[in-house]
């Protein structure tokens, strides 16, 4: 009786399938064509990040096109530093957990950090909001991980007091590393830091601060402008591709309306389920704004009974793109707009803010 043939007599060695064993050694000749050996690479990829750069300047990013063994360096800019000049930071008050500052117009203050800030006297913006004394105190957030947003007197002399507070929020580098040394604490141990240049930053940190440029200003004077006029007329729609500052640019008209509005509140539509501004990525909803957003999306989730940012509708996508089911995308987008139809309409209708997802491209544009 003839001997049956192994699959390999019979069909052939497959092309292009490699053991394992041979995979480990094309890997390890890679590696060493790349100059880099596997000792270096496991050396690297097991130290522990510290927080500090190894250099200033300028950093190395290596993109491999083509063949793995192709290795394309690139200099990749960091944000422009801090570096701003003011006639004299006239520092009125200093203590254990607040400080006071008198501003001449037009002066502005970068605090890094967390903190509480109050106009004691004339008037002052930040983040796009105008701050009164009757303003009250607003919580501001501005970790090292986005531009910091700066105080600027739009009246002379201006007194703004800043305090300390003790928030949960550093609670969570317990739960990710990527929160970790995103704070500030000055010499005090206050929970946050006056700074004029970059260099000022204990941790050396590449930090920059919020710049709005001209057309993006010219934009918020024409909603500002709009607000008492139109009211509930009032639609915004903002476009654009990722990371091209379509959060911080709404966040800005958020705040121009709620300092300019006598209700002082707006619809934010969120379509953005990937970086959605009040909640976590992977959903769509429509957010009741009754507080100026004065930090980043961590640092105010929306809820059912919160009375700053309060959720009105929402949908759960389970994914952070609609590519994979688009027809259930549009089923929750239409469904959130039979709730938001009531509240445009009649004598308490509201300014909407609508958020756009950053795929401005293919399916994503229609």
């Amino acid at each position: 009786m003839a001997q049956k043939r192994k699959a390999k007599d019979a069909f052939g060695a497959p092309e292009g399938v490699l053991s394992a064993f041979a995979a480990a050694r094309l890997k390890r000749a890679n590696q060493e064509a790349a100059g880099v050996s596997p000792a270096l690479a496991e050396e690297v990829a097991t130290t522990p990040y510290d927080g500090h750069h190894s250099s200033s300047g300028a950093s190395t990013r290596v993109s491999r096109a083509g063949s793995p063994n192709d290795a394309v360096e690139e200099n990749v800019r960091l944000p422009p530093p801090i570096s701003y000049r003011t006639n004299h930071l006239n520092v009125v008050d200093d203590d254990a957990e607040s400080m006071t500052l008198l501003l001449g117009i037009n002066e502005i203050a970068c605090i890094a950090g967390e903190y509480d800030v109050t106009i004691l006297d004339g008037a002052a913006t930040i983040y796009g909001f105008l701050l009164r004394p009757e303003s009250g105190v607003q919580r501001v957030y501005a970790p090292s991980t986005h531009a910091l947003p700066v105080i600027t007197a739009r009246r002379g002399p201006t007194k703004v007091c800043l305090r300390s507070v003790r928030s949960s929020l550093r609670k969570l580098e317990r739960l990710s590393p990527v929160f970790r040394n995103i704070w500030t604490a000055d010499e005090k141990e206050r929970s946050f830091k006056l700074l004029q240049t970059s260099s000022e930053d204990s941790s050396q940190r590449p930090l920059s601060i919020l710049d709005t440029d001209d057309a993006s200003q010219r934009i918020l004077t024409q909603i500002a402008g709009r607000v008492n006029e139109r009211d509930g007329e009032l639609r915004v729609m903002t476009l654009g591709p990722k990371s091209s500052g379509k959060s911080t640019f709404n966040r800005q008209i958020c705040n121009a309306i709620a300092a300019r509005t006598p209700k002082k509140r707006c619809l934010y539509l969120d379509l953005d389920p990937g970086q959605p501004e009040f909640g976590p990525p992977g959903q769509v909803s429509l957010v009741e704004v009754r507080a100026p957003i004065l930090g980043l999306a961590f640092t105010h989730p929306a809820s059912k009974k919160s009375k700053s940012y309060r959720l009105l509708v929402t949908h759960t996508l389970a994914s952070t793109s609609f590519k994979d089911d688009p027809e259930h995308y549009i089923a929750c987008v239409r469904d959130i707009m039979v709730g938001c139809r009531a509240r445009l309409q009649g004598k308490d209708a509201q300014p909407l803010i609508v958020n756009a997802s950053g795929w401005v491209t293919g399916l994503g544009a229609t």
